[in-house]
């Protein structure tokens, strides 16, 4: 009970749900699952602990506070540096200070006890600042000390982040996280069985259903250690080399298989770690990393083979990448130290080194409203591109191999997300005349022709729903407009939309109207008749095409991109029907959870 309670919701029960479906996918990246949730369940358990510091959580915590504690020392540095090549002498002592006591507290919390870390942390203080003299650089004074109110507040509050309640409070709610995922692990395992029970009555594999019956033919568990079964010894035989790309996405379940089957010195791996923070699949990038270092040192059978030349960017991006991530990629922030050895190395010789180029940072103010800031940013880059064309910027053609006149088809803007930016920028950019093409990760299911057929099918499905059915009747298929939806429901109030559509047919004054909703009707019912025979793509077809309306898109702005998107529902709605689950209801369903679960599905392509 308390686990629903404090997972459920208010109202409903979908953010349980959600945890379970979540954790269930989670576990198929590990090659025993099961045993994966129970061990985890042990480490959730309190009594197994002295300290809370030898928790999960207080490791994590203890972590973050070393690594934060470590820039706030970097902090204190750089404002006494400021002071010093200032001559504002006055605040030096107090700074000094700063930086003592946070070498001091860093010190103390490195390899610390819960406890230790927490007395620390709630002993320090800071000493006043001196007198700024007559001679000082008052100016360099201020921006001294908003600097160190700045590190005083960040100060305090990772105190109070981090220690604010007690050991034995964290303890005791320990506890009650345990209870409650005793009970979900308990779910989990229930979900997975019931589950697999169902997609086996319908003869249904997914892709860690494929994973892991090849892990059961593959392997075998013989005194606690994963080891080959006969036919992956058969299957040594077969293989001479083994290539894996994209090795940092690899997975346990994927790396045990490869172990089986790979003879120890026929695996040749590729990948690159910096790439693993996508984190496909549940990846690990520590499986390439313990390779890396392991191979670092060659022997007979190990090799490492560093390609770290770079032949797409010029000189000086490469040489950014590498200031960049030197400075905030090392072990405890991504695993590993983006060392010397790890840099970029400049390969693209086909461009001019006398040629002047640069990486620019270009700054934008933020403002109040994340749609301004959008805005801000896409003028920003507009105006770059602009001065690009205008300075005649050259870039190497590798087709021509010359040097020529920069093209906008050498221009890519790169984002962390598409959707929610990229109506702005195209707006921008229209008005300054600069084409832009992208591929939304999004917007499927908000496009307008793909609701308006969804709102087709609902009312083939059932009529009796005002939205759907006024969503159709004002679409480019039958074009009524406001005024008209407004006279068939002042005809007949309180009641269906649908009824009132029927009442104005029978004794409607407007006869332009009655033919309009009469020609509807008849489309609806003709429709709504083949739904008993036709199979929801044939639906989705005939819509689209008896009303004109796949013609109609195409001849709209961004044509092929809407009709692309038709065919891509039609594809969709194809594959459904080739499922043991028919029919427009369950379809529609289908869509609605689709939508839900990824939030949007990406539009189709269409240049």
């Amino acid at each position: 009970f308390n686990l629903v309670e404090t997972y459920g919701g208010s109202k409903t029960d979908e953010n349980l749900k959600s945890i379970i479906l979540n954790l269930h996918s989670f576990i198929q990246s590990f090659p025993y699952p099961f045993e994966w949730l129970d061990e985890q369940k042990k480490l959730l358990n309190p009594k197994r602990y002295s300290d809370f510091g030898e928790t999960i959580w207080g490791k994590q915590a203890l972590d973050y506070l070393e690594i934060t504690l470590e820039s706030l020392l970097a902090e204190a540095k750089r404002t006494r540096a400021i002071a010093t090549d200032f001559c504002v002498h006055g605040y030096l002592q107090a700074l000094e200070k700063d930086v003592e006591m946070l070498q001091y507290l860093r010190s103390m919390c490195q390899n610390a006890s819960w406890e230790e870390a927490y007395e620390a942390m709630n002993s320090f203080s800071f000493v006043r600042l001196g007198r700024v003299g007559k001679e000082e650089d008052k100016q360099a004074a201020e921006i001294i000390k908003k600097r160190r109110d700045t590190l005083k507040k960040e100060l305090s509050k990772l105190a109070n982040e981090i220690f604010g309640y007690s050991k034995d409070a964290a303890m005791k709610d320990m506890e009650l996280v345990h209870n409650d995922m005793r009970r979900l692990v308990w779910l989990v395992k229930y979900f997975h069985i019931k589950f697999q029970k169902a997609k086996m009555e319908r003869k249904i594999f997914d892709f860690s259903d494929m994973e892991h019956i090849a892990l059961n033919i593959l392997a075998k568990k013989e005194n606690g250690k994963i080891v080959p079964t006969e036919v992956a010894l058969k299957l040594r035989e077969k293989f001479e080399e083994i290539y894996i790309d994209e090795y940092q996405d690899t997975n346990l379940t994927q790396e045990t298989i490869l172990q089986v089957i790979a003879r120890g010195n026929n695996v040749f791996h590729v990948g690159d770690v910096k790439q693993s923070i996508y984190s496909f699949r549940q990846a690990r990038p520590d499986l390439f990393l313990g390779k890396y270092y392991d191979y670092s040192v060659n022997t007979e059978n190990n090799k490492l083979v560093r390609m770290y030349k770079n032949f797409r960017s010029r000189r000086d991006v490469v040489g950014s990448v590498n200031y960049i991530f030197s400075r905030i990629m090392n072990e405890k922030t991504a695993e590993m130290d983006y060392v010397e050895s790890e840099y970029l190395n400049y390969g693209a010789t086909y461009y001019d080194d006398a040629y002047n180029s640069e990486c620019e940072l270009l700054v934008v103010e933020n403002k109040d409203s994340a749609k301004e800031n959008t805005y801000l940013e896409a003028m920003l880059i507009a105006n770059r591109i602009k001065k690009l064309f205008e300075d005649d910027f050259m870039v190497y053609d590798k087709h021509e191999k010359t040097m020529r006149k920069i093209q906008y088809k050498d221009i890519v803007i790169l984002m962390r997300s598409v959707s929610d930016k990229a109506d702005i920028f195209r707006q921008v950019f229209a008005s300054y005349g600069i084409p832009l093409y992208y591929e939304g990760k999004g917007g499927f299911f908000a496009s307008l022709e793909i609701s308006v057929v969804l709102a087709f099918l609902s009312i083939i499905d059932n009529p009796l729903q005002d939205i759907p059915l006024i969503t159709v009747l004002r679409s480019p298929m039958f074009e009524f407009s406001d005024a008209e939806i407004s006279l068939i429901r002042l005809h007949k109030k309180d009641c269906m939309f649908y009824d009132a559509l029927l009442e104005y047919a029978e004794s409607g004054y407007a006869e332009s109207l009655k033919e309009k909703i009469n020609e509807f009707l008849n489309v609806l019912g003709m429709l709504r008749d083949k739904s008993v025979i036709s199979s929801t793509a044939e639906l989705i077809w005939d819509i689209v095409t008896i009303t004109g309306y796949y013609t109609y898109v195409g001849l709209a702005e961004e044509g092929q991109r809407k009709q692309a998107n038709l065919r891509l529902l039609f594809d969709k709605a194809a594959s459904f029907d080739e499922g043991s689950h028919k029919g427009i209801y369950r379809f529609l369903n289908y869509m609605k959870n689709l939508k839900k679960k990824k939030g949007d599905l990406t539009e189709a392509s269409a240049i």
